[in-house]
């Protein structure tokens, strides 16, 4: 009987340590970096997947996983990263882009279109959806060549 007692004592004392240290970590959030270089009628994709820990945390292209993806300059959108069958679509200014939201291991997708801005040859806009770690980020920037796109979950800086 005092066995018992002293088992089920150190599980308790076990989770009520283990739920104050899990406390004190931070949550991790998916976070996402975006870059890309052209080469004539098309631009060389470069996706970063990171996990964010510390609010002040940005992506890098230096994330957990890195893909790239070939997408042609002012085409409509194209699939990049996996490419699953049952896709979603999202309307962007009339305009339709799919993922898959699979869960498993090394399914991110989604569409990107990338085209020149007028006026300025270096600029680009690029716009698009992609799922990864089972949140959708929306793709909705101006920059210039080479410039990085990062999206993240915002958290309050404490």
């Amino acid at each position: 009987m005092v066995r018992l007692v002293c088992v089920l004592v150190s599980v308790v004392v076990l989770n009520i340590v283990a739920g104050a240290f899990a406390a004190d970590q931070p949550v991790e959030r998916p976070g996402l970096a975006l870059s890309f270089e052209v080469d004539a009628n098309q631009a060389k994709l470069v996706v970063a997947f990171d996990y964010l820990k510390g609010a002040a945390d940005r992506p890098r292209l230096l994330g957990v996983r890195r893909y790239t993806d070939d997408v042609p300059l002012g085409a409509p959108p194209v699939r990049v990263g996996w490419k699953g069958d049952k896709a979603t679509t999202v309307v962007l200014d009339g305009v339709k882009y799919g993922y898959t939201s699979e869960l498993g291991d090394r399914h991110e997708n989604g569409s990107i279109t990338i085209a020149a801005v007028s006026g300025d040859p270096s600029t680009f806009r690029i716009r698009g959806v992609y799922y990864y770690s089972n949140q959708l980020f929306i793709i909705d920037a101006v920059v210039k060549e080479g410039d990085p796109v990062l999206l993240y979950e915002k958290t309050d800086a404490k």
